[in-house]
């Protein structure tokens, strides 16, 4: 999978729980390099890994998901996480990273009914994306991410609800 940002072509590269040992010693480095994580908090992430971007060998954007149970939504869901290395495009990186990482989740939800995981949930900085912030749906690539409210920081919570989703 490709997509474009500023420095050119970007490889997307499938991490949910492939266990995918280049993708974890890259991510742990990446997260080094821009000092965003302890190492403890690093390598407690490894299983979190959801997609990786890469423009060549360099590893410049990276998502994860971790899995908890919403009572506001009644529902479990995977919050989906970006960071992507501040010399990159990052606004379209993101955007391709939250597009692959929604496909490669609802897959695997669809394919681990046990799991009962019905949607993917992003919490957006109150500062980031400015040309999406009044919007109620945000519906780039397909992603359909939902405005279902605020944190007490302000930021918003959004929601992407996948395709064989049922709340009780």
């Amino acid at each position: 999978m490709t997509a474009e940002s500023n420095g050119g072509p970007i490889a997307l590269r499938p991490a949910w729980k492939l266990s995918n040992p280049k993708i974890a010693e890259d991510a742990k480095a990446f997260w080094k390099r821009l000092g965003v994580l302890s190492t403890a908090e690093a390598e407690r992430r490894i299983s979190e890994l959801c997609a990786a971007a890469y423009s060549g060998e360099t590893l410049i954007g990276l998502a994860t998901a971790y899995l908890e149970s919403s009572e506001t939504l009644r529902s479990r869901v995977a919050h989906f996480r970006c960071l992507v290395a501040p010399s990159e495009g990052r606004n379209e990186t993101v955007r391709a990273l939250a597009v692959l990482s929604r496909d490669l989740l609802e897959q695997w939800s669809r394919d681990n009914p046990q799991e009962e995981v019905m949607a993917m949930a992003a919490t957006i900085p109150t500062n980031a994306y400015p040309d999406i912030r009044g919007e109620p749906v945000w519906a780039e690539g397909g992603l359909n991410l939902n405005l279902v409210g605020y944190s007490r920081a302000g930021e918003q919570l959004r929601v992407s609800w996948f395709g064989h989703a049922r709340v009780v």
